[in-house]
């Protein structure tokens, strides 16, 4: 079993109950092909960069699910195939990670690691005129 995280994107007339039913049938299709789904919610609803299919805005929603690596072009193709989601994307994952440090932003951790630039160029100056 490999583990995959499926995001995908459905059109601005979509309604609540049709991110619902999205999610139903994300889940049903992994389920029926001896899969076990981890999580399958609605992420946000966005504004996008540009036009895709010709909706501006749109639903986002996320899955994370464990299937045999051999059907996951299967589970592609049928997603592919769904008229409702506009754009999605599958990837493989690594590991499945369960805290709350794995869905906060990869640039939110950096920046608490990092001091700001102009700190650092402050005190790169500072040391320069000591040995001066």
């Amino acid at each position: 079993m490999r583990h995959y995280e499926l995001m995908w994107i459905l059109g601005a007339s979509s309604s609540d109950a049709d991110g619902t039913a999205s999610v139903e049938r994300v889940k049903a299709l992994v389920t029926s092909r001896g899969g076990q789904v981890q999580k399958a919610e609605f992420w946000a609803r966005r504004t996008m960069a540009y036009a895709v299919k010709g909706s501006r805005e749109g639903a986002y929603f996320v899955a994370r699910f464990s299937v045999d690596g051999r059907l996951a072009p299967e589970i592609e193709r049928a997603i592919y195939h769904d008229q409702t989601i506009i754009r999605h994307i599958l990837v493989r994952v690594e590991e499945v990670e369960e805290t709350a440090a794995a869905t906060a932003p990869a640039s939110a951790a950096r920046s608490e690691s990092r001091e700001p630039a102009a700190a650092v160029a402050v005190a790169d100056s500072a040391e320069a005129e000591k040995t001066a």
